[in-house]
């Protein structure tokens, strides 16, 4: 999955599993090298938000704050932001198409994720 990432870099990639998100720049040989401090577990996103959509905070705005303080108004509707109770991820694409492609797709893999944690949590509590 290739997006670019407000400021910081310019390819989203996921480990094998798809429990995790990385953002790393590309170097000048091709190599990524994804580290675990530039990653978020995607089991730990507790809200998935559209760059068009408003904010929790204040309903009268769109958009986090981070994300309205860095990225171009008219680019809102290629965002999103995955929201986790220790930072956000936001992602502008580099298109409509690449946005629509994979927002979607966040959407149920995130939603199965926290579904299968959940279920792996009762079944503990019912040991």
């Amino acid at each position: 999955m290739y997006c670019k990432f407000i400021a910081i870099c310019d390819i989203l990639l996921n480990n094998v599993g798809v429990t995790r998100l990385y953002w790393c720049k590309s170097s000048a040989n091709g190599d990524l090298e994804p580290e675990e401090s530039k990653s978020i577990k995607l089991e730990d996103v507790y809200d998935l938000r559209k760059g068009t959509d408003n904010d929790r905070n204040d309903s009268t705005k769109i958009a986090t704050a981070i994300l309205r303080r860095t990225c171009k108004p008219e680019n809102l509707p290629l965002c999103v932001s995955l929201c986790t109770p220790d930072r956000t991820l936001d992602i502008e694409f580099k298109s409509q198409l690449d946005f629509n492609d994979v927002f979607p797709a966040l959407v149920v893999h995130i939603k199965y994720l926290i579904d299968a944690q959940a279920k792996r949590a009762v079944n503990v509590a019912t040991r």
